[in-house]
């Protein structure tokens, strides 16, 4: 399912909760990672989110050439609105999951992350950093990037999971 459809809009705190579904629901392997390395990546995508936003002053900002530029606004168009994100493209390393924590542990992570971004976000005069492939975000557009990213991952959770926890 390359389109993350029916994504939630409001708090990111609304993503731990999903992941909470997904696990009670017996959905814990993805394509690649399983649902505690999803909600890792996850957390590291927020938290560098976080990270990069400054009230002090501008952040950083990628300097590209206009036709770069017109590639990224398209592409950011189309990821914000229509929720595609392709498969295939390999994570940065800041965001790649490292040692497998429990799902318990990355669930409480990821919470602890979308309660600082929506902390963040409340905060006056928040200047937002580059997305590394998308470009200039405000505020908004990255909550709105951490919902279709978390979608993407979630369903490809849900439909590539060879067999649900036992209930042993």
């Amino acid at each position: 399912m390359p389109f993350a459809r029916n994504v939630t809009r409001g708090s990111l705190l609304k993503i731990p909760q999903r992941a909470e579904r997904l696990a009670d629901a017996g959905f814990l392997q993805g394509r690649n990672w399983t649902l505690a390395q999803v909600c890792e990546h996850l957390m590291l995508a927020i938290k560098s989110t976080v990270a990069g936003a400054s009230v002090d002053g501008a952040p950083w900002r990628a300097k590209a050439a206009l036709s770069h530029r017109c590639r990224r606004w398209c592409w950011k168009q189309a990821t914000l609105l229509t929720g595609f994100i392709p498969f295939g493209i390999q994570a940065p390393v800041i965001v790649r999951p490292g040692s497998e924590l429990d799902l318990p542990a990355a669930v409480d992570q990821l919470r602890s992350a979308a309660q600082s971004f929506e902390e963040t976000l409340a905060l006056p005069n928040v200047c937002w950093s580059d997305h590394s492939i998308l470009g200039s975000m405000t505020g908004s557009m990255w909550r709105r990037f951490h919902h279709v990213h978390a979608a993407h991952h979630f369903n490809c959770v849900e439909s590539h999971s060879p067999h649900r926890a036992s209930s042993d």
